[in-house]
C-alpha cells in the first residue's frame, strides 16, 4: 500500500507533528491545535477520526471549528459510543476497498444508524443543512484497516476528494506509530517511537530530535556546544544505526514507524 503523501504543505505538518509525539505530547492535543490547518486544508465543517479498539469503534478526535456538530450532537444526545456504532463502523470498512478508497454519504441516518433515532437525525439533517459526508481508510502499512476519517460538509460545500485522500494518507503516517495492532490499542502518546530510539546514544538522541523538527546542522551544532564535523560524525553513526543515508531518509524512518 503506498502511502506516501505528495503534499508539501501536509508533509510538513505531519513532520512537525509527529516530532512533537516523539517529545511525548498528546496526538489529541495536537491535532486540536491544528483545527484550523484542517479546516483550511479541507474545506469541511467536521472532521471525525473513528479507531477500532478491542472495544469497538470510538471517535478518537473531532475538529469541529465552528462547534456545529458538536452543539447539535448534545442537542440530539447522539450516543458517540454506542454498541451499535460497531456493526455500522465494520460495514463501512468492510464498504472500502482497493480500487475504491473513499464512500460517499448523503444520509445522516445511514451514518449514525443506531447512535441516534431516525427522527433525532432527520432533524439534524436539516437543521444543518447537511450535504454529504467523504469517507477515506486509515490503514496500517502492512493494509490493515484499522478504521477512518469521515469529512462532513454543509450547505454548497464542494468536496475535493484528492486533497481529503492526502490529508487521509497524513493522518495514516501520524497514527500508525501508536497504533497496537496486536491489542487493538490506540495510544495517546507514543512510547512506541521513543523506545526504538533506544539504540541512539543520548548525544545522538538530542541531535535527531533536532534533525526531524528541521533544524540546521548549524543551528543544532550552536544549541549542543559541538563542531560541525562532529555533529556529522554523529550523523554518519545514525544513518548507519538506521541504514539511512540522508535526513529525508531518516524522517521517513520515524513517519513509517521506526524498527
Amino acid at each position: 500500500m503506498n502511502i506516501e503523501i505528495t503534499d508539501i504543505a501536509l508533509l510538513k505538518k505531519t513532520i512537525q507533528i509527529l516530532s512533537c509525539v516523539i517529545y511525548g505530547h498528546s496526538i489529541k492535543a495536537l491535532l486540536r491545535n491544528e483545527t484550523k490547518f484542517f479546516s483550511d486544508q479541507t474545506k469541511a465543517d467536521l472532521l471525525a477520526i473513528y479507531i477500532k479498539k478491542e472495544d469497538g469503534y470510538t471517535i478518537d478526535f473531532l475538529s469541529d471549528k465552528k462547534r456545529l456538530f458538536c452543539k447539535l450532537m448534545e442537542k440530539y444526545e447522539f450516543n458517540k459510543k454506542s454498541p451499535s456504532f460497531d456493526k455500522v463502523g465494520n460495514d463501512i470498512i468492510n464498504d472500502f476497498s482497493t480500487s475504491n478508497l473513499s464512500q460517499e454519504i448523503d444520509d445522516l441516518y445511514v451514518f449514525f444508524k443506531g447512535t441516534v433515532t431516525k427522527n433525532k437525525c432527520k432533524q439534524m439533517h436539516k437543521e444543518i443543512r447537511f450535504k454529504t459526508a467523504i469517507l477515506v481508510p486509515l490503514e496500517l502499512n502492512n493494509g490493515k484497516k484499522i478504521g477512518f476519517v469521515s469529512f462532513f460538509y454543509t450547505r454548497d460545500k464542494e468536496p475535493e476528494l484528492s486533497k481529503l485522500k492526502e490529508v487521509g494518507k497524513m493522518l495514516q503516517r501520524v497514527i500508525e506509530p501508536l497504533y497496537d495492532p496486536r491489542t487493538a490499542t490506540f495510544y495517546s502518546k507514543c512510547a512506541q517511537v521513543d523506545s526504538d530510539m533506544s539504540r541512539l546514544s543520548a548525544k545522538e538522541k538530542e541531535i535527531v530530535h533536532r534533525v526531524i523538527k528541521g533544524v540546521s546542522y548549524k543551528e543544532i551544532a550552536e544549541e549542543l556546544n559541538i563542531s560541525i564535523n562532529t555533529l556529522k560524525s554523529h550523523m554518519k553513526n545514525v544513518f548507519s544505526k538506521y541504514g539511512v543515508n540522508s535526513k529525508l531518509e531518516l524522517n521517513n524512518k520515524f513517519l513509517m514507524h521506526v524498527k
